[in-house]
């Protein structure tokens, strides 16, 4: 005899008579070490984008005389 599902298999999510919860997320560091983590971690996203900032200055150096030099042998 084949089983059927009951709805409360079937369905992704279950239906509940709770109140959404109120309570948020708390992102406070708890210890030195997650202290020292996160301010490491906020450091190296400032040096990646020094980094990324000066590969894009770069790069627009490079496309701009790449421009410049092209515009110069056409008039030339």
């Amino acid at each position: 005899m084949p089983r059927t599902m009951t709805p409360a298999v079937r369905s992704p999510r279950p239906a509940t008579d709770r109140e959404p919860s109120t309570e948020t997320l708390n992102l406070d560091p708890a210890t030195t070490y997650e202290v020292l983590t996160r301010r490491m971690v906020e450091d190296l996203a400032t040096e990646v984008a020094a980094i990324r900032n000066r590969i894009d200055t770069m790069f627009w150096v490079v496309i701009v005389s790449v421009v410049t030099d092209a515009l110069l042998r056409m008039a030339g």
